[in-house]
């Protein structure tokens, strides 16, 4: 097995994503990117890494992004689950279909990347997953309810990854 660690960072085309990606690489990490842009096959060429275009509100396209890292690169050492700033509409005016895709993107995205690492996490002795929203960065408001800190499914996914990291044995 190659002993130079492996990052996957999702929604890494621009803002934080890419910030993480290039700190990675800058670290001696190679990276295996994804974002839905097709700006991310440029990012990953720039820093000498590979790209799956796809959404993390995807199963088979995240499915696709593990098997691709580990054909390419052997194993998973960290991932950086990063998405972006679910629309902030009003409270009453929110569709049943916007409730899901924020659901999918906060916290499904968080337990599926998990279940999909964690075998091969495991085989490498370890590794880190660290999940980020842009909307951390906002301060949250009971009118901006999928905001991640005020979202009910942030709070789930908070109480997700620890629950996960005792029963694999990395606590």
């Amino acid at each position: 097995m190659n002993s130079q660690k492996v990052a996957i960072i999702t929604a890494a085309s621009r803002g934080i994503g890419a910030g993480c990606a290039r700190e990675l690489a800058a670290r001696g990490y190679r990276v295996s990117l994804m974002a839905r842009s097709p700006d991310i096959l440029d990012l990953a060429d720039e820093l000498g890494g590979i790209a799956t275009q796809g959404s993390i509100t995807h199963f088979h396209d995240l499915q696709l992004l593990v098997e691709t890292t580990l054909t390419q690169f052997g194993r998973i050492d960290a991932v950086v689950n990063s998405f972006g700033d679910p629309p902030r509409p009003d409270l009453l005016s929110i569709s049943d279909q916007m409730w899901i895709e924020n659901f999918e993107m906060l916290f499904l995205s968080v337990v599926r990347i998990a279940k999909l690492v964690t075998e091969a996490m495991r085989y490498s002795g370890g590794g880190v997953i660290v999940n980020i929203s842009a909307c951390d960065s906002h301060e949250p408001e009971l009118g901006t309810p999928l905001a991640v800190h005020s979202a009910p499914q942030w709070k789930d996914s908070q109480n997700f990854m620890p629950s996960v990291t005792k029963q694999i044995g990395f606590a």
